[in-house]
């Protein structure tokens, strides 16, 4: 009885695995990226580092004029 279940287990469990890697075998490769997306991903970026670059000119800028107060 416990060597029936056991023995049932062991082949749902290498029936399963089968079925996954054949499964896995079967799936659709996945597509190399698109030209839209690449320029989207490289238009992003270049917007980012702009943004970056005015936040630190915009503080480097307001230290300058508090320091000008001082004087």
């Amino acid at each position: 009885m416990l060597y029936n279940t056991i023995y049932s287990i062991g082949l749902i469990a290498i029936a399963g695995l089968i079925a996954f890697f054949i499964g896995k075998r079967m799936a659709a490769k996945p597509g190399t990226k698109s030209k839209t997306t690449t320029f989207l991903m490289k238009s992003i970026q270049a917007i980012a580092e702009l943004a970056v670059l005015e936040y630190r000119t915009e503080g480097i800028t307001e230290i300058k004029e508090e320091n000008l107060l001082f004087y």
